[in-house]
């Protein structure tokens, strides 16, 4: 018994603390972004709405679905066992989350694509409704998403190196970052779409409890909250550039849905 307390007591300091206070934000923003979807879903399908756009909400709802309330929930089940896995690979902790994030953002576009690409299950040819760029995965996450979103994770690995922030705050800022990219895409009405917060935090929230905990970081001061939402958007601009150059001028290569 005496040797079996110190390794409980090792392995215990290793998971990072929760903060009660986060996990109480994280639950009420999943409250608010229900009831957005809810309402939402309850006007595009008990009205006389458009049939792209009926199709455009039910794609919207199996990524969330899929991503948010599987996946999520698997993510809280497994996550002990991911970060003991994660943690015995060879490698900094740093690039281990840069790739761990990649992963995370190549999985959900997998979501995004696939609905795409199920448009005539919805009721509409493909082009009329979508959710992502393009039909074509690889050109979505190289010449749309993935590619432009990379930037960040590399911020977020320096952010971490720097300060202590836990997996839940990582989630949330992220969530915020994410939000606000999505109004590009998709207009302001998804400023208070709360769902996108859930949407981009679980790409980080994983990566974050997957680095080591004993690392020397200091607290964040208050000036780190609002940089954390504008330096990975900065960080893009060259390969924003670059896209642009080598890409596509246009937001997707399907005709614009009013």
């Amino acid at each position: 018994m005496e040797q079996v307390a110190p390794e409980k007591s090792m392995l215990n300091e290793r998971v990072p603390p929760q903060e009660p206070v986060m996990r109480k934000v994280v639950f009420w923003l999943g409250v608010y972004a229900f009831v957005g979807v809810a309402f939402v879903s309850a006007i595009m399908f008990g009205t006389h709405q458009a049939a792209n756009k009926q199709a455009m909400i039910g794609m919207m709802l199996v990524v969330l679905a899929v991503w948010c309330v599987i996946g999520g929930t698997l993510t809280l089940i497994y996550k002990d066992r991911v970060r003991t896995f994660v943690l015995k690979l060879p490698g900094s902790w740093q690039l281990k989350f840069i790739i761990f994030a990649t992963i995370m953002c190549l999985l959900e576009e997998v979501c995004t694509v696939t609905m795409t690409n199920m448009a005539p299950l919805f009721g509409v040819k493909i082009g009329e409704a979508y959710i992502t760029a393009s039909t074509n995965y690889l050109d979505v996450v190289l010449g749309h998403s993935v590619i432009v979103l990379f930037p960040h994770f590399i911020v977020w690995a320096w952010f971490l190196t720097k300060y202590d922030i836990s997996p839940a705050m990582v989630f949330l800022l992220y969530g915020i970052t994410g939000n606000i990219a999505e109004v590009q895409f998709g207009g302001l009405s998804n400023v208070l779409a709360g769902f996108w917060i859930f949407i981009y935090g679980l790409m980080v929230y994983l990566p974050a409890y997957c680095i080591p905990h004993d690392r020397e970081v200091k607290k964040p001061k208050w000036w780190f909250f609002p940089l954390s939402l504008i330096l990975p958007g900065f960080a893009s601009v060259p390969f924003v550039i670059l896209v642009r150059i080598f890409h596509t001028t246009q937001p997707t290569h399907f005709p614009p849905i009013h």
